[in-house]
């Protein structure tokens, strides 16, 4: 076992079985954080800590996080919607296109100042994606914005994809 000795994990082995344990103890206590629903939202998707990858579960912790105000996890149903996989496990506004159910949550976490949505929205204007016409200056413009927020946000940028558009 690798045994983590820093300041924060107290000499803990590496356990997936018991990071799991605690997450979902977490995410059952009187007053649960986002962030913890956020965390299983991402292992639920990514399929991490030994997790079946589950779109029904991962919608699930991504809503719960979304309901409690957490920017990201609203980005990233935004990301959700408009790769049409929303719907499909949770009830949404039938009268809403794809598109402007993904923009409508993409604009809530851009209010509460989510330096994701913004990469999540320049990669929508680069790839022309349904209801975003192909604007490698928006993308750029959207990505910058992020680094700002967030300067470390820079690896999620696709930058020679972004290169070739603006050619």
């Amino acid at each position: 076992h690798k045994v983590y000795g820093d300041e924060r994990n107290w000499g803990v082995p590496k356990s997936n079985k018991t990071a799991l344990w605690f997450l979902n103890h977490a995410s059952r206590a009187p007053e649960p954080s986002a962030a913890t629903f956020l965390t299983l939202a991402r292992y639920y998707e990514l399929g991490n800590l030994g997790l079946p990858q589950s779109l029904a579960l991962t919608t699930k912790y991504y809503q719960k996080a979304a309901e409690m105000g957490h920017c990201t996890a609203i980005s990233q149903l935004a990301a959700l919607a408009m790769r049409g996989e929303l719907g499909r496990h949770q009830a949404t506004n039938k009268a809403m296109s794809r598109p402007e159910r993904a923009t409508q949550l993409a604009m809530a976490a851009l209010r509460r100042g989510c330096p994701h949505v913004n990469v999540i929205m320049g990669d929508w204007y680069l790839r022309a994606e349904e209801g975003f016409a192909r604007d490698p200056s928006k993308a750029e413009q959207h990505y910058q914005k992020a680094m700002k927020w967030l300067p470390d946000i820079r690896a999620m940028v696709p930058w020679a994809e972004l290169r070739e558009a603006q050619r």
